[in-house]
């Protein structure tokens, strides 16, 4: 996921296809390194899902294969595994101020 996605969805938003976040925000070398350590502490299925969806635009049918859950189940992972980066990427930067 590159910077401008990754700032986005962290801000809660859809990445979209451009991937733009709003206010032109991006992440530093030192930022990236807390989004990098909280997605690691993602269940490796919720970061594929992660993945096939916000950030390769792929349809939850599509991404399904890869995160070896149901499709219709796929918004569902991609939803918490959203939420629990956030909550994962906040105690980071907590723990790095």
């Amino acid at each position: 996921m590159d910077a401008s996605g990754v700032a986005q969805l962290l801000d809660g938003g859809d990445v979209g296809s451009d991937a733009n976040p709003p206010g032109g925000r991006s992440l530093g070398t030192f930022e990236f390194g807390r989004l990098l350590a909280a997605m690691q502490s993602l269940p490796v299925q919720w970061q594929v899902a992660l993945w096939q969806v916000e950030v390769l635009g792929r349809a939850h049918e599509e991404a399904a294969p890869f995160t070896g859950v149901h499709a219709g189940l796929v918004p569902e992972v991609t939803s918490r595994a959203g939420d629990v980066l956030r909550q994962a990427y906040e105690r980071e930067a907590a723990a790095h101020t």
